[in-house]
């Protein structure tokens, strides 16, 4: 949105958290499975590899291979086999339990002792253009602030 405004430029935002799909793993279940992490961490990436699609050519035809293994609903990792062969076969969901939820935050922003997200914003103009634009980058902030309350109600109501 900034780079809409002649030399102004704003580097990606820091305070925010980050989407991610956790798996909890209770350590005495792995302990009674008797599997290592690494087994464990085996599974998942082998049930949710990120493979690139691809043409099939058939004599003269050249057909599109959409082709991407990851899972589309996050709760399905409950249900990739850690372990099979001999004996029960052992499941994600056996181990502990899948969770949408949030990188573990290493950094973040406070405005008056209440957590934000920081976008600084940088001018390379002189100082008269910045007091003339600043009513043009005060409505995309607000612009930017509308929407983004929108896409996180939108991501709400899909979750």
């Amino acid at each position: 949105m900034f780079s809409t405004l002649p030399g102004v430029s704003a580097p990606p935002p820091f305070g925010g958290n980050q989407r991610t799909v956790v798996i909890h793993v209770d350590p005495e279940r792995l302990r009674a499975y008797r599997i290592s992490p690494e087994e464990l961490m085996r599974a998942v990436q082998t049930g949710n590899a990120i493979l690139p699609s691809g043409n099939v050519r058939t004599g003269d035809l050249n057909r599109i291979a959409p082709i991407n293994s990851v899972v589309a609903n996050f709760n399905t990792l409950a249900d990739l086999p850690v372990r099979s062969g001999a004996g029960p076969a052992v499941y994600v969901r056996d181990l502990g339990y899948v969770d949408n939820s949030t990188d573990i935050p290493t950094g973040y922003a406070l405005v008056d002792g209440k957590r934000t997200v920081y976008i600084p914003v940088a001018w390379q103009s002189p100082v008269r253009e910045w007091i003339d634009r600043y009513g043009e980058i005060r409505d995309l902030l607000d612009r930017l602030s509308r929407e983004f309350l929108q896409r996180l109600q939108n991501r709400d109501r899909k979750l």
